[in-house]
């Protein structure tokens, strides 16, 4: 083991050394290749302008999104929530017994099918069978949306809820 000059260095060693030379080449290579370029000519941006569907204003620039990547960046957030949020939402029904059952999925049902965006939630709370709607950030949302739907149904209260995950 004569390429062994330097003293205390043993093949093992040697090994390990040649391992860590070659992660942190590899990795700056890495880095290099997926950095971003600072200048762009005009024709690569025309271009980019193009393919993503974006068109010039006057100065400003308008982006075409497809609605299908909003509820997928809406549901991956939700997936990921770390705690429990408190939200405020507004209670459309409220009943007692079997036929409360039946009228608060009719409810529920006929009010998602008119608010596509708004969350619908049956909710059992002995001995009421509840319809709430909506998952808004402060009571002054919850408020006006009430304003909004206050001719469609008979009582309306405002409640402070933990959103579900699911």
């Amino acid at each position: 083991m004569s390429f062994f000059l330097i003293k205390n260095v043993t093949p093992f060693n040697y090994i390990k050394m040649k391992k860590i030379i070659l992660t942190i080449i590899l990795f700056s290579t890495i880095i290099r290749m997926f950095s971003q370029e600072t200048t762009k000519n005009f024709t690569e941006l025309s271009y980019m302008q193009d393919s993503l569907g974006m068109t010039e204003n006057g100065g400003n620039v308008t982006v075409t999104q497809d609605e299908k990547l909003e509820i997928v960046i809406n549901n991956f957030s939700k997936a990921f929530k770390l705690k429990p949020e408190k939200v405020w939402r507004v209670q459309i029904y409220f009943g007692i017994g079997r036929e409360a059952r039946i009228k608060a999925q009719n409810i529920k049902k006929n009010f998602e099918k008119e608010h596509v965006n708004i969350s619908a939630y049956l909710v059992f709370e002995e001995p009421y069978f509840k319809v709430k709607v909506g998952d808004f950030e402060t009571k002054l949302d919850a408020e006006r949306f009430k304003t909004l739907i206050i001719n469609d149904y008979q009582t309306l209260f405002i409640t402070e809820d933990i959103q579900e995950e699911f």
